[in-house]
């Protein structure tokens, strides 16, 4: 909405003052001219036409910023709900246990592999589930798979 008005200024000016400055003045001299013909003489005095005429911009007005009220709410709504996602995925970050793994030994070719598991995080861990686990060396060979595993009381 606000890129439309940036790029329509001009217009925007122009209609602005013509319906300011150009149209009661266009309304005043009308009402000047002494007409003969029944059907274009004024039933309406110039006062109660420029009446009827500021109450048209008044409405108008309203209707603007009654949009322009609904473009702000619906900015501002977007934006609360984009900090309350933000929010909530950085307590689902804080709550999410971090774990170090040492490895303690193998019986040959990593046959029977012993880990230690370390918990970094503030979080107290009562039972892990493990699902779709593997086993990296550091030069990124797959030693093994775990499907499913659950390792209590840490």
């Amino acid at each position: 909405m606000f890129e439309w008005i940036k790029k329509h200024k001009v217009l925007l000016i122009f209609i602005s003052f013509s319906s300011l400055v150009v149209v009661p003045l266009v309304i005043h001299i009308l009402f000047k001219i002494d007409v003969e013909n029944s059907f274009f003489s004024a039933e309406w005095t110039a006062g109660e036409f420029l009446g009827y005429y500021g109450s048209v911009l008044s409405f108008v007005g309203t209707v603007v910023l009654g949009a322009l009220a609904l473009y702000q709410n619906k900015l501002i709504k977007d934006e609360s709900e984009k900090h309350e996602q933000t929010l909530i995925s950085q307590e689902h970050e804080r709550n999410m246990p971090k774990f170090s793994v040492k490895a303690l030994g193998s019986n040959g070719n990593c046959l029977k592999l012993c880990i230690k598991i370390f918990n970094n995080s503030w979080n107290i861990i009562s039972n892990i589930d493990i699902y779709d686990a593997k086993i990296y060396r550091l030069n990124k060979n797959c030693y093994g798979k775990l499907k499913s595993h659950s390792i209590f009381r840490l």
